[in-house]
């Protein structure tokens, strides 16, 4: 939580310089490892998702395009978490875009858990479909597990940018 005092909101809140490289250190640290993380993920859930056997089904397909959404969503959450270190500099905190920052990974977040479980839900639905059954495979139980990765990643760059720019008074 930011407090500023009475008067015209400012800028920049002063904060020491060993906490804007820490500020600046850890988003970089842990965005590069959400975007690693997060391509490697889209790549685990096409691969994975396009040999189901229930890929030749077209619902299936969009559940495979939402999936592969979901980690492109984790992507740029990574990317906004690097994005974050410009806000910390000689020894401010710029107080405008701070916030405006972590509302845009809450919201990458929000997509992210929407398309995982829209993915989630259709593969469920084809597994579970009387009509037409679908083995439940391994392969399936892995792509049904790996949907959470982009969640989780999209989380952790949420709530790091959320720890790392809270200033107190």
């Amino acid at each position: 939580m930011i407090v500023v005092g009475q008067g015209p909101a400012p800028y920049w809140v002063w904060i020491s310089v060993p906490r804007v490289e820490w500020i600046r250190a850890r988003t970089a640290m842990t965005g590069l490892a959400v975007v690693w993380l997060a391509l490697v993920s889209g790549i685990v859930l096409v691969a994975v998702g396009v040999n189901l056997p229930s890929s030749h089904d077209p619902f299936a397909r969009m559940g495979l395009i939402t999936a592969g959404l979901s980690a492109f969503w984790g992507l740029l959450s990574g990317g906004s978490l690097i994005g974050v270190r410009t806000c910390a500099r000689d020894g401010y905190l710029d107080v405008n875009n701070a916030p405006l920052l972590c509302r845009v990974l809450g919201v990458l977040w929000g997509s992210t858990i929407v398309c995982a479980m829209i993915a989630w839900l259709l593969e469920v639905a084809l597994l579970s479909d009387e009509a037409r059954p679908v083995p439940f495979t391994v392969g399936a139980a892995v792509y049904l597990a790996a949907l959470a990765i982009p969640v989780v990643l999209g989380g952790v760059a949420f709530l790091t940018a959320r720890k790392v720019l809270r200033v107190s008074p």
